[in-house]
């Protein structure tokens, strides 16, 4: 689990920007610290200097203001209409995962199931800013043009956080995506 990368969510931006949740002040700068780049083990350790420990990484997940990337949340988030992902203890290792492709395939696909999923994971991802792409599915009605959204999305994620998040984004939408 160290080497899970977190981001804020839109809840954790809109803090930051606008102090709306109110956070105390030292919560708020481990929230600062929270950037899309730095492992689990990293961010605690910079955590560590200011004071924290790894309890306040967790409630800041557990209330909403950060969230991991590649979908490996300690309190996983379920989104209505997809099925849900296996249990941590189930899913497989960083290497594993590397050398193999999803091991469970989803137990619903459709259209609308691939959208809202990618729709949603960028909106949770990057928050207002992904208000653009979420309104292009939005329209993207065919398969071809959610491939082609998956495609933007998928290259947005890879600069952002690495292409290994961004492949995982790809394998868990094109499970959604029924057969051509």
């Amino acid at each position: 689990m160290s080497d899970t990368v977190y981001v804020k969510t839109a809840k954790g931006a809109e803090e930051i920007a606008q102090r709306t949740y109110g956070l105390p002040a030292r919560q708020r700068t481990l929230l600062i610290l929270v950037d899309g780049r730095n492992t689990l083990s990293a961010l605690m350790d910079k955590a560590a200097s200011l004071g924290h420990d790894p309890a306040s990484i967790r409630q800041l997940e557990s209330s909403g203001f950060i969230m991991p990337i590649g979908g490996m949340a300690a309190t996983p988030v379920h989104v209505a209409g997809v099925p849900k992902p296996p249990s941590e203890a189930a899913m497989p290792t960083q290497s594993q995962s590397a050398s193999t492709s999803i091991s469970q395939p989803a137990s619903r696909q459709s259209l609308a199931l691939a959208r809202m999923y990618l729709a949603d994971s960028m909106g949770r991802i990057y928050g207002a800013r992904s208000d653009a792409i979420r309104e292009s599915l939005r329209t993207a009605t065919t398969r071809d043009a959610i491939l082609v959204q998956l495609e933007h999305c998928v290259g947005l994620l890879s600069e952002s956080a690495g292409a290994e998040r961004g492949e995982a984004l790809r394998q868990r939408v094109m499970a959604l995506l029924p057969s051509a």
